[in-house]
């Protein structure tokens, strides 16, 4: 009996010391919040201020370093390196600006660096023309969720007349960018619109795609009034 009674103890023992090298493996040297992609709008010539907050999970000190990448002219940060102690915080200030007077998607990344751990924060930044007549909306269609390379990606893209019930023949572009903002690829449709319209978009995957995040955008140019919008999605490895 007392045998069985140490093979349990030991049992539990391995158990309760996987869970805790596992716990340990797991936790991450810093935090950044927010940890999902940070969408921002603006209107022409304007600007705004997002937070982020990073937390050094360690029990000694971390020295780090912050850029931005993509964002020349269009962005900049309060602090680009700093050293917090064991368990403290601090709140970095991006600060965004439309010094380009062009309305369009820029995606990029907020990178913050420490000696052993590199973490990419996705940035979208949609500058909009208040005057704008129409307003786009993507949905994710759900039997498309897993997109991956040589497979396809599908979008509900809801265009709405921000000026009434006007039939209007409109040209829209649909392009997919990443966040180097390099074009992947794009169409261009000629549709006709009475208020409002949905349209269900099925896109071919390139085969040859990197995996990594992305971005659908619907592009109007209306009268030399442009509309835009963006959609992050992710391109997973293809399973063989």
């Amino acid at each position: 009996m007392k045998k069985w009674w140490l093979v349990g103890l030991i049992i539990i023992l391995m158990v309760v010391g996987l869970f805790i090298g596992n716990y340990f493996m797991q936790k991450e040297s810093f935090s950044v919040n927010p940890s999902l992609p940070l969408g921002v709008k603006i209107l022409l010539s304007e600007e705004t201020t997002k937070i982020v907050k990073i937390t050094n999970n360690e029990n000694s000190e971390q020295d780090f370093s912050l850029y931005l990448n993509n964002f020349e002219g269009l962005a900049s940060l309060s602090e680009t390196s700093f050293t917090l102690q064991a368990k403290e915080s601090k709140e970095i200030e991006i600060f965004f600006k439309d010094s380009k007077n062009k309305v369009n998607v820029y995606p990029g990344k907020l990178i913050i660096q420490t000696s052993d751990l590199q973490k990419e924060l996705l940035i979208l930044l949609t500058i909009k023309n208040k005057n704008r007549i129409f307003t786009i909306d993507h949905d994710g269609i759900p039997e498309y969720s897993n997109v991956y390379s040589g497979g396809k990606l599908g979008i509900v893209v809801q265009i709405s007349d921000m000026e009434g019930e006007n039939l209007r023949e409109i040209k829209t572009v649909y392009s997919i960018r990443d966040f180097e903002d390099e074009l992947i690829l794009s169409d261009q449709t000629d549709i006709t619109i009475e208020g409002s319209k949905e349209i269900e978009k099925i896109i071919d995957i390139p085969e040859t795609i990197i995996p990594g995040d992305y971005v659908f955008v619907t592009t109007i140019n209306y009268n030399d009034i442009g509309s835009i919008e963006g959609y992050i999605f992710t391109v997973s490895p293809k399973l063989t």
